[in-house]
């Protein structure tokens, strides 16, 4: 798991999750636990991120 405040998240970071997806992140609720997050293909719906799924930021 990667260790990281999601706190700190805003929109428009970038995430790669444990599963290989790239995410960008639309919403950060601010509790810590989630992130409203969209992949980054075209199309994609916004889908809520738990922090176990996210294996770190992108560059």
């Amino acid at each position: 798991m990667y260790d990281v405040n999601l706190r700190t998240f805003k929109p428009g970071d970038t995430l790669q999750l444990v599963d290989g997806r790239v995410v960008e992140v639309v919403e950060n609720p601010g509790d810590g636990a989630w992130l409203i997050c969209r992949e980054t293909v075209p199309g994609a719906s916004p889908d809520a991120v738990f922090l176990a799924e996210i294996a770190g930021e992108t560059d």
